[in-house]
């Protein structure tokens, strides 16, 4: 028994529940699809597929009409057409969710820019490994998931798995 399970036991015997940490370090919305881990898999076998939204308005919860727990009329979900940029490994912040293109570009670990759809959509075929994936917005990249080292949060891609992530820019929305 793992010691994150064997503590869940441990506060259930009591009444009590925890939440758990994520599987995957990206915290923000991803969701692990594992499929048969398999060594000989080739990079087109896992990846990633996303989506890119902004969040706009106002997401608190609403009591009252036209039920509990609704949120405001204004508050939208777009999908954004833009540019992803996918990165080796883990990128240190600045502590900030924005990064200039233009040191961007520079970044030793930069390893593939790929185009959403109309829908937000994106999808790309990646070895196995530890991955910072970022949407860009206008001149800056911006990816608000962070990690406990400081570094911007990242997927770990394991053979025969592909991961789905969804990347919201959260700054025009109130929660």
């Amino acid at each position: 028994m793992q010691y994150g399970s064997l503590v869940a036991f441990a506060l259930g015997l009591f009444g009590c529940t925890i939440a758990m940490p994520p599987q995957h370090s990206m915290d923000f919305n991803s969701v692990a699809n594992k499929a048969e881990q398999d060594t000989s898999q080739r990079a087109d076998d896992q990846g990633i597929q996303g989506t890119v939204q902004r969040l706009t308005g106002d997401f608190m919860p609403r009591i009252g009409e036209p039920g509990i727990g609704t949120r405001s009329p204004q508050a939208r979900i777009e999908p954004v057409q833009t540019t992803v940029w996918i990165f080796t490994g883990r990128i240190p912040s600045h502590g900030s969710p924005r990064w200039a293109v233009s040191e961007a570009q520079q970044h030793p670990a930069l390893l593939q820019q790929l185009e959403t759809d109309a829908n937000g959509q994106f999808s790309v075929a990646l070895p196995p490994g530890e991955y910072t994936v970022f949407a860009q917005y206008e001149d800056e990249l911006y990816l608000n998931g962070f990690l406990g080292d400081g570094s911007y949060a990242t997927v770990e891609i394991e053979p025969g798995q592909t991961i789905e992530v969804l990347l919201e820019n959260t700054e025009a929305a109130v929660f």
